[in-house]
């Protein structure tokens, strides 16, 4: 069981922030790679 405040309130990120690092870490990975059905990377 994870406890409520196992990370303090102020280090947190919105989901905003969470989802604006999620868009430049994809558009900063190379075309010729995809995402496998098993979470790993495939060049195609």
């Amino acid at each position: 069981m994870i406890r409520r405040n196992a990370t303090p309130s102020n280090r947190r990120l919105d989901f905003d922030t969470t989802v604006d690092a999620m868009a430049l870490t994809a558009a900063k990975e190379m075309n010729s790679y995809k995402e496998t059905s098993e979470g790993g990377l495939a060049v195609s």
